[in-house]
C-alpha cells in the first residue's frame, strides 16, 4: 500500500528531484572461495562488479561461522593491486561471529571511471591455506554504492 511518503519518493524520482539510490553487491564467502595468496593472505574477487561511475560508499562483512583456526584473522576489501582501497582500516576481525564495516580508504566516498572489481582479503598470523582447514567459516560481504548514471 502506497503512502504519503513513498507517493512523495516516487514522485521526486519522475521530476528527477532526487538521483541515485544506494545500491550494493554482495557475496557470501567461504573459505573454498578463496585463491591462496602464497602467504598469510588468500583473496577472492566477487562475481558481481559496480558499474563504471559510481560512488561507493563502504561496506559490512557479517561473519556467521568464525574464522577461527587463526585468532588475528582480519578483511580488507579493495580492488586487485591495492586490495585495502574500500577499507580505511584493515583490522576489521572475522576471527569471530558479528558485523563489521568500513568505509573507503582515502576520502569519504571513492569514485571509479570504470567497471570495479571488488577484492576481498582475508589475513591471519599463519600462512593462509593452514588456518582455514575447517572449511565452514562464512562471510557476507556488502559492498554499497550510487550509480550516477
Amino acid at each position: 500500500m502506497a503512502t504519503k511518503e513513498t507517493c512523495k519518493l516516487r514522485r521526486a524520482c519522475w521530476d528527477n528531484e532526487v538521483f541515485g539510490f544506494v545500491k550494493k553487491v554482495t557475496q557470501e564467502l567461504k573459505p573454498s572461495d578463496f585463491t591462496d595468496g602464497a602467504g598469510t593472505s588468500g583473496y577472492v574477487d566477487l562475481t558481481d562488479k559496480i558499474p563504471a561511475d559510481c560512488l561507493i560508499l563502504g561496506w559490512t562483512a557479517k561473519t556467521t561461522v568464525a574464522w577461527d583456526d587463526d585468532t588475528t584473522a582480519t578483511i580488507a576489501v579493495g580492488k586487485s593491486g591495492t586490495t585495502d582501497d574500500l577499507s580505511a582500516g584493515t583490522s576489521g576481525s572475522v576471527a569471530a561471529v558479528g558485523t563489521i564495516g568500513n568505509v573507503c580508504k582515502t576520502l569519504p566516498v571513492h569514485y571509479n571511471e570504470s567497471e570495479y572489481t571488488v577484492r576481498v582479503t582475508i589475513t591471519g598470523g599463519s600462512d593462509f591455506t593452514a588456518f582455514v582447514t575447517k572449511g565452514d567459516c562464512r562471510t557476507t560481504i556488502n559492498v554499497y554504492y550510487i550509480e550516477l548514471n
